[in-house]
């Protein structure tokens, strides 16, 4: 199936399906009903460019995040999701379904069950949840913990949904848009890369993905034995929590596809409504599909711009303002804000940050 293909199953993944079960059975008395895994990634090519619509080569990797599922016999009005973690370091915790409400660990889970349950247009689920959990890939390094957990989560709803209703998990493509989405309810605003090399990689290869106009992946096969060296800086780099550099840097890419906009369309805005735009105008793979450039064209253009106005040129006003009026270096949040004819809290909202 699409889906869940049969994989063989390592001695060391067995080791720790048995030490996850194990767990499960201590803290509920039972065993579990089944397992959900989604790996880690690297990227090998195209570093922050996803959520700016453009297309990236990953490869997933060896180390995962594994999840014991079981669900209870007992109907609940109000159904929870009960979660533990191998690693004492991560605290229990119970949610209800549907909800999440903060950004720690255990909330990246509430994100893949809320977008699988959203997804499969439920508003309630018939019983509780329970999910044990055990990973390997470092925390914070980079290699996609946080998009591994929402992805191993949205796998355990879709199956446990299956089990109660008969209806068949949808494609891992699906699966991997959805999850996309699912993650954003913590608050990252990333573009799709992590997700989708979680669950359309294979064994021995890397996988190029797009995302214009509709996220597609494709196999690269790698050289037969070749080597890749992943470093780990022991910098941590968290996504979710307010104030990080993440987050910083999409809205910052943003807001500057709004201001090439309107250098290029200096009669308006260049967006399709007046209002706060669609976010899928907020991409630079946007910028270039609507102005019919590519990337070497959208340069000269904008330099262009700059030849408008040189320094004790004589230049005639009507050919329009100058690259600086239109495309500042550099400008604070304030100075956006005015550039755009709004305040600070009307550009948060055209940015969606």
């Amino acid at each position: 199936a699409d889906f869940a293909p049969s994989i063989s199953v390592s001695v060391d993944l067995q080791r720790r399906c048995r030490q996850v079960s194990e767990m499960y059975f201590g803290n509920w008395k039972s065993y579990p009903q089944f397992f959900c895994r989604a790996p880690g990634r690297v990227n090998l090519i195209g570093e922050h460019v996803d959520y700016m619509g453009f297309s990236v080569l990953p490869m997933a990797l060896a180390n995962d995040v594994i999840v014991a599922v079981g669900l209870d016999d007992v109907q609940s009005q109000q159904p929870s999701v009960a979660v533990i973690n191998l690693e004492p370091r991560y605290p229990s915790a119970e949610f209800r379904i549907g909800e999440v409400s903060g950004t720690n660990w255990h909330d990246y889970v509430a994100c893949g069950v809320k977008g699988a349950m959203e997804d499969l247009h439920l508003t309630s689920f018939p019983t509780n949840m329970r999910m044990a959990f055990s990973g390997n890939i470092p925390c914070a390094a980079g290699l996609s913990s946080s998009s591994a957990l929402v992805c191993a989560a949205a796998l355990a709803f879709y199956k446990a949904h299956e089990i109660h209703s008969g209806t068949s998990v949808p494609s891992r493509l699906h699966v991997a848009s959805m999850c996309c989405k699912a993650e954003r309810y913590i608050g990252t605003m990333g573009g799709g890369m992590d997700q989708a090399a979680s669950l359309l990689s294979q064994s021995g290869s890397a996988l190029h993905i797009e995302f214009t106009p509709t996220l597609a992946a494709e196999l690269v096969p790698l050289p037969p034995g070749a080597v890749f060296v992943v470093a780990n800086s022991l910098a941590d780099s968290f996504k979710a929590e307010c104030g990080n550099p993440f987050n910083h840097r999409v809205a910052e890419c943003r807001l500057a596809c709004i201001l090439i906009r309107r250098a290029l369309h200096p009669s308006g805005s260049g967006l399709s409504g007046a209002g706060s735009p669609c976010r899928s105008e907020l991409t630079l793979a946007a910028v270039l599909s609507d102005f019919g450039l590519n990337e070497s064209q959208l340069v000269a253009k904008i330099g262009k711009e700059a030849e408008t106005v040189g320094a004790g040129d004589d230049v005639d006003s009507s050919e329009g303002p100058s690259r600086s009026e239109l495309l500042p270096s550099l400008v604070t949040g304030e100075e956006a804000a005015k550039l755009l004819g709004t305040d600070l809290a009307g550009l948060r909202d055209m940015i969606g940050w």
